[in-house]
């Protein structure tokens, strides 16, 4: 019996230490999946001179990522509150970037939302050198230690 619990612990210790590793490179898969929003915004300001809500909606047309789902659940993105933008993985001030982003990009004309559009792809994408970072330092040491716990606490029950 003390066989089998310490082997379900040890499991479970396993799998949480691969679910944090996973938690911050799904993080990662969502902030490049925001790069390529802000690089689609970007193309069609500079060609087409589209509005935001058109940019969006064709963005969710082309695209099923995590992120145009989440977009596809607002109602009115413009007047978006973070607490409507239902996508797991962000913490709440990663979903206030993306929507400020989208709120501010909308007021601003053409030549401002280049610019805005470009310091914004340079501030996310350091963000996710950090997330990078913090995933082969915190998600990585989960991945390793934790089967390490459950075996540890596998052998004080046997």
């Amino acid at each position: 019996m003390n066989l089998l619990a310490g082997t379900l612990i040890f499991i479970a210790c396993t799998y949480i230490g691969i679910g944090i590793d996973n938690f911050y490179k799904t993080k990662v898969k969502i902030l490049g999946e925001f790069i390529e929003f802000i690089d689609f915004t970007l193309t069609e300001i500079n060609y087409l001179k589209t509005d935001m809500l058109a940019i969006i909606k064709k963005y969710n047309h082309t695209r099923s990522t995590k992120l145009s789902n989440a977009l596809k659940s607002l109602n009115n993105p413009l007047n978006a509150r973070c607490e409507n933008f239902s996508i797991s993985y962000l913490t709440y001030e990663d979903k206030q970037q993306i929507i400020s982003f989208i709120k501010d990009i909308a007021r601003l004309d053409a030549d401002g939302q280049k610019v805005y559009a470009e310091e914004y792809k340079q501030r996310v994408n350091s963000y996710i050198k950090y997330i990078n970072a913090e995933q082969s330092v915190k998600g990585k040491l989960a991945k390793k230690l934790a089967p390490l716990l459950g075996l540890g606490i596998m052998i004080v029950i046997i």
